[in-house]
């Protein structure tokens, strides 16, 4: 079969898998406001993965979720 995508090699960018060493630092930083919160990446890793209900083969990250005082009316996942 032959892949005939414009970028058959390409992939995304995704989170870092495992669980990182205990003797790593953590210094990084969440930042919530009424209008945003910034997220560390650090803490995007595959083990804190969501699954969503009918779906199989697939795992969730859970980038914003409506929150009173936050954006009530979106969420924003990455998907694999």
């Amino acid at each position: 079969m032959t892949d005939l995508s414009p970028h058959p090699a390409a992939r995304y960018a995704g989170p870092a898998t495992g669980l990182p060493p205990q003797s790593d630092l953590t210094t990084d930083t969440a930042v919530f406001t009424e209008a945003y919160a910034v997220i560390p990446s650090s803490t995007m890793r595959d083990i804190v993965t969501s699954l969503l209900p009918g779906w199989q083969g697939m795992r969730m990250w859970v980038l914003a979720r409506p929150l009173s005082g936050f954006a009530e009316t979106f969420s924003q996942y990455i998907v694999e």
